[in-house]
């Protein structure tokens, strides 16, 4: 970066616009002169200014660069053309600063010019911008490019730390920091995964079923031991089945012993029991033969004799039954021969009336379809008054619809009006928001300023003590000094006395050298001696001293209290662009402030309530159009039902109009009332016939019918009168043969159907019983083994202890199998496990290393990261360059020297700095070089700095250098040789500007830039 033009307006001691055109000094050496707080450094304070907003020292405030020569209608402000990479930018910048009268501050703004005509604007994106475009910060363009005055050792004094972040910006070693913090994030994610792996390793062989007792070992040593439980748990696994094997076998022996045992006894038993049911048997065969033969009886007589005796008991029944069936039909024949003429005469006169009869029918018949047209008519009458009601209402109803829907689309039209006033409410929220959010921020701002105007109270009142203190102890200084002005002038009067006092003859007089002494001056009484003349002096001092510091402090509270004072009032004229006493601009921007908010409050409410209406208004034309549709629906349908009415109300007229002519009566009561007459007459007439002619018929079938029957069993009874003697005979023959000595003792000795089927169950029952019972019990006799008797709980006893041998040894065997199962789940994970913990341990162990390489962490090593190790490369080159002027500067004597071994092997190095001096041999640290070597190895680092910068670094090119003072702790060799190596640079087309006022470096350089001072402000003046 190489500044081609600058104004400073107002600016430190510029009363005005001073321009200074750097044109003429792109290349080569040139000087800053002029009388002493002229104003030279304010030049590098004005440029650094320019481009971060700061001046080139900490000691100079932004506050402080407002020019006290300035008039109150000039701006201050800086502006800066310079050159970078070929190509020109322009920037401006102007600080905060107080304008006489005005109760607000101007506020600081800045503006960057690219070359392509861009521009970028306010500080803090100028700033950002600035330090993008040259690579450095305010903090590394004053240890780089300018040394301010008192600051030059920066660069040479710094420490690993501070040195690393300047050359990490300047050499682009960021990457390699990045490269440091990526391998430790690596290392520690595979650290991670390694301690939840051994995590998961270890919870593996806690749940192993070794009761806890290898919790404390490692995977290894895990492995190794589970390995020999596994095995012996298989082996007493093999054991424990054959044992088990063998005792089932016996115990399987056992259970078909017992089974054998335990059938023999049931079939003692079973014989026993059959033995003794034979017997009961036995002793009921008198019993069962005496039933045979009432059994073997009953059905002889069942089966010879009584069907006979049934078959006279049914002759003589059915003899009795035909006799009384005669004797009844006899006595109806009797009585209806007496009916007969009668009811004969009676039915051939109203066989007589057939023609009257079939003339009243017809007549009914036809009043029957009359009645029928009259019921039709009046059922068509009921729907025509029914389609006439529905017509009316159908009618009114579509003139309802219609009315409904006419209303509906007004209110529907008003609502879309409506909903399209209040659409710019939604728009209208958004501005309201933000209004509101403003005056908001602008309320919590004016109670943020009435919390700086107690402070600003208080400042006041602390700036009033100080400055009363400050009158005070002034006063009582002038007093002193006064006092002390008048003694030393009386001191000085009365020299010759005060010198006369103390000479003898033969002393030599110390004013013209003679030894005798004539007429001694005499000395004022009041005059002082030098003992008293020191203690007036060093009590003034001591007074001056407290005047200061009070002054000091008084300004500096005075600074703070209008600093305040003039943001507070800054902050109420940006509010309110009104000035004037705070107090009063508090209450009042307050009291509209709190007007505003409340308006802007309302505004929110009414722009909330506005949308909660549209989005209501919305809602209800939804639902209108919603309701118009259904009533365009509702009127289509009725319109249709009107017209399906009214057709059908045309249908029915022309239906009864033809039914009508169909009719003779007037109306159908009257052809009802005539039909109804007609028909009983009809009906009578017809009852009457029919009844004659029912009772004459009922007559002679009666008689007719009882006659047959009679004749027919009078010949029936003669037959079974017969039939009986017969069957008396046989009844009578078989009685006889049975010995049965009459017809009741027949019945006793037939047993009936469920008596005699019970007799022979019980004997068929009782013979099965007896064969089965000596077939079992020759079976039996056949099978058990009478003379065998075993002891079965004794052999259940046995077979108990062998199956609870058997089942503890399979207990034990499931108990060894499950922890076999969980010890090879156990082994085989954490083996799988400890495969993938060792490959984590590799990786982590490599990462490790290379982390703490990369990131100086090696214990028992220099603590360098890779990144210092890079910048040291770049520090040696530094170093290097630095020394070519350095040595011949100091000649020969001195060598900056990278520091490589710390003795604290805890602390960070890489870019420590010792000297070697050559006429020693020794090397020592930088910071016990002198004023003047200090200022010679400081100089020579910058312009090393800056040609390793220009060989290296892309992104900074520093083309100038600036060197504020310094050379006046150089003596007159060295004075000599930093002249000639910064003429040295001219040949890099570097720009050098240094400022001094050393009357040697006057000389020397021919390019001047010289400040004056005057009571006006000052100047400045240029020679090429």
């Amino acid at each position: 970066m190489k500044p081609l033009k600058m104004i400073m307006s107002a600016f430190g001691p510029y009363a005005r616009e001073t321009v200074i055109d750097f044109e003429k000094y792109q290349n080569g050496l040139y000087i800053i002169t002029g009388d002493t707080g002229a104003g030279k450094t304010t030049v590098f304070d004005a440029i650094t200014f320019a481009l971060y907003g700061r001046a080139s020292t900490d000691r100079r405030e932004n506050t402080m660069l407002r020019s006290d020569f300035a008039a109150s209608d000039v701006k201050t402000f800086v502006e800066l053309e310079f050159l970078y990479q070929g190509e020109i930018y322009k920037i401006y910048r102007n600080p905060r600063y107080k304008r006489e009268g005005k109760v607000t501050d101007v506020l600081p703004n800045a503006e960057l010019i690219y070359p392509d005509g861009s521009i970028k604007s306010g500080v803090k994106e100028v700033n950002s911008a600035v330090t993008e475009l040259l690579g450095m910060d305010c903090s590394q363009f004053t240890q780089i490019v300018l040394l301010a005055q008192g600051d030059f050792l920066k660069l040479l004094l710094a420490g690993t730390e501070e040195r690393g972040r300047i050359f990490r910006d300047i050499f682009d070693t960021d990457f390699y920091r990045a490269f440091q913090d990526k391998l430790k994030k690596r290392y520690n994610e595979e650290r991670r995964e390694y301690e939840r792996i051994k995590a998961e390793t270890d919870s593996a062989i806690k749940g192993s079923a070794a009761d806890n007792e290898y919790s404390a070992v490692n995977a290894g040593e895990f492995l190794e031991s589970m390995e020999g439980l596994i095995n012996e748990d298989e082996k007493i696994l093999s054991e424990s089945k054959d044992n088990e094997q063998r005792l089932r076998k016996e115990s399987e022996r056992l259970s078909q012993e017992i089974s054998a045992v335990q059938k023999n006894n049931e079939l003692l038993q079973a014989l026993s029991e059959e033995m003794s049911a034979f017997e009961k048997l036995t002793m009921r065969s008198d019993e069962i033969n005496e039933k045979k033969a009432i059994l073997s009886l009953s059905e002889k007589v069942s089966a010879e004799l009584f069907p006979v005796y049934r078959q006279m008991k049914e002759r003589r029944e059915s003899i009795e039954r035909i006799s009384a069936i005669i004797d009844e039909k006899k006595n109806v024949i009797s009585e209806n021969t007496k009916k007969y003429d009668t009811l004969k005469n009676v039915y051939e006169n109203e066989k007589a009336k057939e023609g009257e009869r079939s003339e009243l029918l017809k007549k009914v018949h036809n009043l029957k379809n009359e009645t029928g047209y009259w019921t039709e008519i009046n059922t068509i009458n009921k729907t025509l008054d029914k389609n006439n009601e529905l017509y009316k209402i159908s009618d009114k109803e579509l003139a309802e619809t219609e009315k409904d829907l006419k209303e509906e689309i007004i209110k529907n039209e008003k609502l879309i009006n409506l909903i399209e006033e209040l659409k710019t409410a939604e728009s209208e929220k958004e501005r309201v928001c933000r209004e509101f959010d403003a005056v908001k921020k602008k309320s919590d701002r004016i109670e943020a300023l009435y919390d700086e105007f107690i402070g600003l109270n208080e400042l006041k009142k602390n700036y009033e003590k100080l400055k009363e203190q400050y009158l005070k102890t002034e006063r009582e200084y002038m007093l002193k000094s006064d006092k002390y002005n008048e003694d030393y002038s009386l001191f000085l009067r009365e020299q010759a006395g005060i010198m006369a006092e103390g000479l003898s003859d033969g002393d030599m007089c110390p004013v013209c050298g003679s030894r005798e002494h004539p007429r001694l001056a005499e000395k004022n009484i009041l005059a002082p001696n030098r003992e008293q003349l020191d203690s007036l002096k060093a009590d003034v001092e001591m007074w001056s001293d407290k005047v200061k510091k009070l002054s000091s402090e008084a300004a500096e509270k005075k600074r703070e209290y209008e600093k305040t004072e003039s943001g507070i009032k800054a902050s109420l004229y940006e509010i309110s662009g009104s000035e004037g006493e705070i107090q009063y601009l508090l209450d009042i921007v307050s009291s509209g402030v709190k007007i505003e908010l409340d308006n802007a409050e309302r505004m929110m409410n009414q722009t909330d309530e506005k949308i909660k209406t549209l989005e209501r208004l919305r809602g209800e034309e939804a639902k209108s159009n919603e309701r118009i549709e259904k009533l365009k629906e509702k009127a289509e349908t009725v319109s249709q039902n009107v017209k399906d009415y009214n057709e059908a109300i045309n249908d029915c007229r022309s239906k009864i109009s033809a039914l009508k002519q169909l009719v003779s009566c007037d109306n159908a009561d009257t052809a009802s009332e005539m039909l109804n007459k007609l028909q009983s007459e009809y009906e009578r007439l017809e009852e009457l016939f029919n009844k004659s002619q029912e009772d004459f018929n009922k007559c002679s079938q009666t008689i007719s019918e009882a006659s047959a029957v009679a004749e027919s069993n009078e010949k029936l009874l003669n037959v079974e009168q017969e039939k009986l003697k017969i069957k008396n005979e046989q009844v009578k023959l078989l009685m006889d043969k049975f010995q049965l000595p009459s017809e009741e003792d027949i019945e006793k000795q037939v047993l009936n159907e469920a008596e005699a089927e019970t007799f022979k169950e019980e004997i068929d029952s009782y013979t099965s019983r007896l064969t089965a019972c000596k077939e079992r019990i020759k079976l039996l006799e056949g099978t058990v083994d009478k003379n065998k008797t075993v002891d079965i709980d004794d052999l259940n006893r046995r077979k108990s202890e062998l199956d609870s041998q058997a089942d503890e040894i399979n207990k034990n065997s499931d108990e060894i199998k499950s922890r076999a199962a969980l010890n090879k789940r156990a082994f085989a994970r954490v083996r799988e496990l400890s495969e993938k913990m060792r490959e984590r341990e590799n990786c982590c162990s490599i990462l490790q290393k290379l982390s703490k390489t990369a990131s100086g962490e090696l214990e028992q090593r220099q603590k360098i990261a890779f990144e210092q190790y890079i910048q040291a490369a770049y520090f040696k080159m530094i170093l290097e360059e630095a020394n070519k002027r350095f040595s011949y500067m100091t000649n020969g004597r001195f060598e900056l020297k990278r520091r490589d071994i710390s003795d604290n092997l805890k602390a960070r190095v890489g870019l420590e700095i010792d000297v070697l001096d050559n006429y020693t041999g020794k090397v020592r640290d930088v910071k016990s070089l002198s004023g003047g070597e200090s200022f010679k190895a400081s100089m020579c680092m910058a312009l090393g700095l800056s040609e390793i910068i220009q060989r290296n670094s892309r992104a900074v090119r520093p083309e100038a250098i600036f060197i504020d003072e310094g050379f006046g702790v150089l003596d007159d060799e060295s004075l000599e040789q930093a002249i000639e190596v910064l003429m040295s640079l001219s040949e890099s087309n570097h720009m050098v500007g240094i400022i001094s006022h050393i009357s040697e470096l006057k000389d020397r350089i021919d390019k001047k830039i010289i400040v004056k001072r005057s009571k006006t402000g000052s100047a400045v003046e240029f020679i090429y």
